[in-house]
């Protein structure tokens, strides 16, 4: 089958390691052993990520927590020495929904980029919130610390510019939920399977052409996705969309040409 219009392909990684497991710790869910599931991103599932994008030819983008940076640097050199887009995801992985106000915010806000910043230098263009989900302050809160994108809508699946009467632009690059590895489940709480996950997947990519100007994005967490099954199924995925004709692009890339395109 051939698409009727292409489709720009983002392969995105929430490079959460720990982080997310802290964030969520309860009397039950605490301690090493749980921690460790979300560590395993940082120790093996950033390598072998970065290994089969390398196999493939493909450029992608990491957001990642401030407290990463700091806690699994090594990680995140990695990810920046292949030449991938870096990106940011909170700080320990803060639900902005969860502050106490605007203040709040932006004070973790700052706080993580100062982080990864630290680590990989400035230029950072993007960010996705933990969970991804935006406060009523956080488009605001972006265009104020010069961001180019941020990436949580799920209100169209192209990329668009937020409305605004004044002041920075900012393009919106929407995520949805039935592209995300959390179809997976997380800890014990398992939904699907690899072959359901897929199944999924594949569905929506082999359809989503039928439409002018879409993005098929993928959002992964290094600490899900590379388990050996889970990863054999992505590259099934990633060999279909080149085989569609997909044109891989990292976020900042299409963020750019939304940008250029509105200008004009």
């Amino acid at each position: 089958m051939a698409w009727d219009h292409p489709v720009d392909i983002l392969v995105t990684f929430d490079h959460d390691a720990d982080s997310a497991a802290i964030q969520s710790e309860t009397a039950i869910r605490r301690g090493p052993s749980y921690r460790s599931q979300g560590a395993f991103g940082a120790k093996v599932g950033v390598g072998r990520v970065l290994d089969l994008l390398a196999a493939k030819g493909l450029s992608a983008t990491f957001f990642v927590p401030g407290w990463v940076a700091e806690v699994w640097p090594d990680s995140v050199r990695a990810i920046a020495g292949q030449g991938h887009e870096l990106a940011l995801h909170g700080y320990l992985h803060e639900y902005a929904t969860a502050m106490v106000d605007e203040s709040q915010e932006r004070m973790v806000l700052a706080r993580a980029i100062d982080a990864l910043t630290s680590l990989v230098g400035p230029g950072i263009a993007g960010f996705r919130p933990p969970g991804s989900l935006y406060s009523e302050s956080t488009v605001e809160l972006l265009r104020e610390f010069g961001f180019l994108y941020g990436s949580a809508m799920q209100d169209d699946d192209r990329a668009y510019l937020h409305p605004a009467a004044s002041g920075r632009p900012l393009v919106e690059i929407p995520c949805h939920w039935h592209l995300c590895d959390d179809l997976f489940g997380w800890h014990s709480d398992i939904r699907m399977t690899p072959a359901q996950v897929e199944e999924t997947w594949l569905t929506e990519l082999d359809e989503i052409g039928r439409y002018p100007g879409r993005l098929f994005v993928l959002t992964l967490h290094p600490h899900q996705i590379a388990h050996p099954g889970r990863l054999a199924m992505l590259e099934r995925v990633l060999d279909r969309a080149a085989d569609l004709g997909g044109r891989f692009r990292t976020c900042e890339q299409v963020a750019t040409e939304v940008l250029a395109q509105s200008s004009h």
